[in-house]
């Protein structure tokens, strides 16, 4: 083999393995996601926030069920009905762009804990043990 061919050879060995590189890491080595207190994540979860706020109505408790995902929504009652869509969209945005979450939602509610009061799901007495783990 030629010096030359070698040195061809040598190059398309390396680029592949940067590819590689790039592949297995995303290509944005260089790009940090911003952090959760950054205004992009803390608008993305307000806006989470707001649409959970939407879907919390009820007729009874019956009707009511535990949403357990972050940001900053363990433990949040919905009802069973509520039209999910913005609300996922806008989950599906911050875990794209947003650090994940520090705490895990655990935990859930016993028979009896949930009511329907003024309209909205609420929950009454003590939260199981286990409900976060951070």
């Amino acid at each position: 083999m030629t010096k030359q061919a070698k040195l061809i050879s040598a190059g398309a060995t390396l680029a592949v393995l940067i590819l590689i590189i790039i592949i297995f890491t995303g290509g944005n080595e260089g790009e940090k996601a911003p952090g959760a207190d950054s205004p992009l994540c803390q608008d993305l979860s307000a806006k989470i926030s707001a649409e959970i706020d939407k879907m919390n109505y009820c007729r009874t408790a019956g009707g009511c069920v535990l949403l357990n995902e972050c940001p900053d929504n363990c433990r949040r009652l919905i009802n069973q009905n509520a039209d999910m869509n913005a609300y996922l969209g806008l989950s599906r945005e911050y875990r794209e762009k947003c650090p994940p979450c520090a705490q895990e939602c655990r935990g859930s509610y016993r028979s009896g804990q949930i009511a329907c009061e003024g309209g909205k799901c609420v929950s009454k007495g003590q939260d199981s043990a286990d409900a976060f783990r951070g």
